[in-house]
Formats: C-alpha cells, structure tokens, sequence
C-alpha cells in the first residue's frame, strides 16, 4: 500500500512544484503542467515490483486518471487489487474482499499535510532535480529524486518524453530495503474534455469496513 502511495505522490504532488527549465525551454512550466494540458490527462500502465528473494518480477496492470490540481484515480487490478481516489482534500483507499467472507475496506485519509503529502514518504528533506536528458533511455528526460535519511525510499526517477508531445514514459523507485518498482506507461493522452463529476469522488460499496 506504502509503494502505491509513494507513486500517486511523486506524480500527482510532488510535480506541481519542480519546474522543468532547460535549456530547450523557453517558459518555465512544471512539469504536470505540461502533462495535464487543459482538462488532465489518463493512461494505461504495467507495473513491476523487483524483490531481491525472487527470481522473476510481480507483474500487475492498472490506469490512472489525473485532473488539476489535485484529483487522481489511481487503480490497480488482479489479485493486489486497489483503487486509490482524491478530490484535493480526501483520499479514499479502498481494497476489495481478498477471500470468500472477507469484507472489503476503505481508508479515508486528509490529502495534505502542513509539509505536503510528499513529507509522509520522502521525508521533509527530499531533493529533486530539474529535468534532464535520461542516462538510460535514449530521447527521454527525467527528473531524478533523492529521499531523506529517515525516509523509506532512497531515489526515485520519473521520465517524460517530449519529443512530439509532453507525456508520461515511466516511473521507478527503491525503497530502503533494495527493493525496486518500475512502472512502464503504455497509453497516454491528455482528456479531450473535463472528467465527469463524480470520478474523484468515492462512495464505498455496501458492507465496506470504513477505516479512519
């Protein structure tokens, strides 16, 4: 859950405030800035978790939906299932019944904090830098994180490719125990029109143990 909550930060908190200046860029824009365009945008991704006691990666598949200047849909599917959800001020977790008999819950948390949602995983002393020209894929850029000492996470790399248009390429991370995350986009676009109302907003299923 921690890993899941660490990616929705990075990519809808922590990027409304680093400024994606370079050389090729005359404006100074941030980088959600670019992503979302006018009415946000949504994408399709695969998502690898690297243990180091497996031989093979989990794989799992999920979508994500984003809308200025703080709402997000965030959903995995398969049998970690989860559906992270936020309207700005409210962040809904819910995680369906794993077995037969189990009920289903939801975790309603505040969205910020005094230091920014960030804080929580990064510690309040996290570094970022400005966007660059990736080490290891060539025609992408990304923007490489460090976390704090007492922070669970040592680095974290997001990666953009605008080359034609601005759009997501990939998101990894390690946390301290070595374990790494890659999550590879497979279908961005930015919405053709504003999300419906309702999408950051959610109404919890009948039965839902609620957890607050």
């Amino acid at each position: 859950m921690k890993k899941i909550l660490f990616i929705t930060t990075l990519l809808f908190s922590c990027f409304a405030s680093a400024n994606s200046s370079t050389s090729d860029s005359t404006t100074e824009q941030t980088i959600m800035e670019k992503l979302s365009g006018k009415n946000g945008f949504e994408f399709k991704f695969e998502q690898k978790n690297f243990y180091k006691f497996l031989n093979q990666p989990r794989v799992t598949i999920g979508k994500a939906v984003y809308s200025a200047p703080a709402n997000f849909v965030w959903e995995l599917f398969g049998d970690n299932a989860v559906k992270i959800v936020s309207d700005g001020k409210k962040i809904w977790i819910y995680s369906p019944a794993e077995e037969e008999g189990d009920k289903p819950t939801l975790a309603i948390r505040k969205a910020q904090t005094n230091d920014g949602i960030q804080s929580l995983i990064l510690g309040n002393k996290y570094k970022m830098t400005d966007l660059k020209p990736s080490k290891s894929k060539k025609g992408i850029k990304e923007v490489y994180i460090t976390g704090s000492k007492d922070s669970e996470y040592h680095w974290a790399i997001v990666r953009v490719d605008d080359r034609k248009d601005f759009s997501l390429d990939s998101i990894e991370f390690e946390d301290k125990d070595g374990s790494k995350v890659l999550i590879e986009v497979k279908a961005f676009k930015r919405l053709a029109q504003k999300a419906p109302q309702g999408t950051f907003v959610f109404k919890a299923p009948k039965g839902t143990r609620i957890i607050k």
